[in-house]
């Protein structure tokens, strides 16, 4: 089921790590392959990556 929501996110580099229905609403929780990415507000690269 991951990697079935994995592809369906279609995010380069995200991956599903589990999930969690209730009702109706479903939570992911995602991990990211890479340890930096780049803003793309500014192109700053950043290896301090956090969660939202």
């Amino acid at each position: 089921m991951k990697r079935v929501l994995t592809q369906l996110l279609n995010l380069p580099d995200v991956v599903v790590e589990s999930s969690l229905q209730e009702g109706q609403i479903l939570i992911l929780s995602v991990s990211k392959k890479t340890k930096s990415a780049v803003c793309p507000q500014c192109g700053k690269k950043s290896e301090h990556l956090h969660q939202n």
